[in-house]
């Protein structure tokens, strides 16, 4: 019998076990804190209709292939529960739980996740200390991303959409999903406001063991490998500014290439003039890879101009595309129209919005599963109604 492997597995089973317990003890029962627990959240309800239409061509043998489909949904989008105390004049605890798609764990449906839990350290506002489980200062939105009374859409910018992570997995790619230690502060000089961010964190998920049965405790990292990243920017009266970047590694075992070094780089723009704000971000996803006829590499960009129409009426427009030189069918790229109105009447804000999603060309290489090669041709429209209510 192997007890090193049983200590180790019962050491790290303790340590994922007993902190979150812990940490949800102090904001409970936090022995001489400062201010009451605060307990708070939101949800989305959606409507949805959602018209699509889909080919698949291959004129060498002779198929041509052609397909369309209307639904209608109605869904809680998603949920999330917070939990927060100041624990003293410079730690603050925080707890986000998250749920999308009518979670039901026995029909299967949506997905029920703690999405964060972290402490934080304030010593100036130069610098504060996270630990814990956080979500990353990646762009402008990556860390707002699940505050949907505060976004006017219904459907996030592609990559930032939690409700259709099962339908395009590779927008985990994009974005660096978790991290357990950051590092932050401003810094004002005149007009200009100066901020930036390190962080450090796990490796991706899918070295993250999903397997209960191993020797392993369920949910721990399999890797040596680590998440590293950070972000600087500046901000003005009327524009917001920053770059991005993380290094990490990209499972691609399974296809036989290991271990792939990957590197994120994304910037991220705002300006505003009178009621008008553009917003844009771009993110690259690159790979060194060791064979020059494959590539992982990805991108990604939205833009959206609103207008701020008066105190409760926004109304804005929204362009997106998302391009992966090895997902089938991304090859040329999916672009996103989207056009919006939303309404703030005091604690619910509703929402409507019209996105058009389109691929032209897109190629399904020859495969196990796709005995030959087909080129896809994609166009999907979608009406949706919502209400976020914050609690």
């Amino acid at each position: 019998m192997n007890w090193y492997k049983i200590m180790a597995d019962a050491i790290s089973l303790a340590r994922r076990s007993l902190a979150p317990m812990i940490l949800l003890t102090i904001l409970i029962n936090p022995c001489g804190a400062e201010e009451p627990l605060e307990v708070f959240g939101f949800f989305q309800a959606n409507y949805f209709f959602v018209d699509r239409q889909e080919s698949y061509t291959n004129p060498f043998f002779g198929l041509n292939r052609r397909y369309e489909h209307q639904r209608l949904t109605f869904n809680i989008q998603q949920l999330n529960l917070f939990l927060r105390r100041e624990l003293s004049s410079k730690l603050t605890a925080w707890v986000n739980f998250e749920v999308t798609n009518d979670f039901s764990s026995n029909d299967g449906w949506g997905s029920f996740s703690l999405e964060e839990a972290w402490v934080k350290y304030f010593h100036h506002r130069s610098l504060n200390i996270k630990a814990g489980l956080m979500i990353p200062r990646f762009n402008a939105m990556n860390e707002v991303k699940n505050r949907m009374p505060f976004l006017p859409y219904v459907i996030r910018p592609l990559v930032y959409e939690a409700s259709i992570e099962d339908l395009m997995p590779m927008n985990r790619d994009f974005l660096p999903q978790r991290a357990y230690f950051q590092v932050y502060g401003l810094f004002i000089s005149g007009d200009l406001q100066y901020d930036y961010a390190l962080y450090l964190g796990n490796a991706e998920d899918d070295f993250i063991n999903d397997d209960p049965e191993v020797t392993i405790s369920a949910g721990a990292d399999t890797t040596t490998n680590v998440l590293v990243g950070g972000r600087v920017g500046v901000k003005s009266h009327h524009i917001t500014a920053g770059l991005s970047t993380s290094f990490d590694k990209d499972n691609q075992i399974p296809i036989g290439l290991g271990a792939v070094p990957r590197f994120r780089l994304g910037s991220d723009l705002a300006i505003t003039a009178g009621r008008f704000t553009l917003e844009s971000e771009l993110i690259r996803v690159l790979h060194d890879l060791d064979h020059p006829e494959l590539s992982l590499d990805k991108t990604f960009l939205y833009g959206t101009l609103s207008a701020q129409l008066s105190e409760k009426w926004l109304l804005y427009g929204s362009y997106t595309w998302l391009q992966d030189d090895f997902f089938p069918s991304m090859d040329k790229g999916m672009s996103g129209i989207y056009a919006g109105l939303a309404f703030s009447p005091n604690d619910i804000l509703l929402k409507f919005q019209y996105a058009r999603f389109s691929i032209v060309d897109g190629t399904i290489r020859a495969s196990e599963q796709v005995p030959i090669s087909l080129i896809t041709n994609f166009e999907q429209h979608t009406l949706a109604l919502a209400f976020s209510v914050s609690f």
